[in-house]
């Protein structure tokens, strides 16, 4: 796919259209007031980090700067960031990677899931069967048409 986790998960679970949200294996782990603020993907400074760094008592200058995205962060995203940070009392940048990845893997299983459900429910055909979701729609379009093209062979 080539869009972000982030928008992924708001689109998936109806953040842009109010709709209920369906992040079950998120709510399994975090209560409604931790996913809400988790539902925002959070920042992570990969540049940042390495082992050494782990252990810091705090998060890293708002100026970190991200190859990835090729700038500093915006002061909004550092904001959430230090919020994520107070929130669940974090004492090391360690406690905060480990919840970014914690949260990453759970986001993600909740996006699948709901692609996995849609595919099923919508084309009848499970997503883990095909490598690009392209071939998705062209699995469906060959089932569908099946008899039209076993008349070309």
């Amino acid at each position: 796919m080539s869009t972000s986790l982030d928008k992924l998960e708001n689109k998936e679970n109806g953040y842009e259209n109010g709709k209920q949200n369906k992040t079950e294996h998120t709510r399994q782990t975090f209560c409604d007031e931790q996913c809400e603020l988790l539902s925002r993907k959070s920042v992570y400074p990969s540049d940042y980090i390495c082992l050494d760094k782990l252990d810091e008592k705090q998060l890293p200058e708002k100026a970190f700067y991200s190859k990835l995205i090729d700038s500093v962060i915006s002061d909004e995203d550092y904001e959430h960031t230090q919020k994520v940070w107070q929130y669940f009392d974090m004492k090391t940048v360690r406690d905060y990677h480990n919840l970014y990845l914690k949260t990453d893997v759970l986001l993600l299983a909740d996006v699948f899931g709901n692609l996995r459900d849609i595919c099923l429910k919508k084309y009848e055909l499970y997503p883990t069967w095909y490598f690009y979701c392209t071939w998705i729609g062209l699995g469906r379009l060959f089932e569908k048409n099946w008899c039209s093209t076993r008349v070309l062979k």
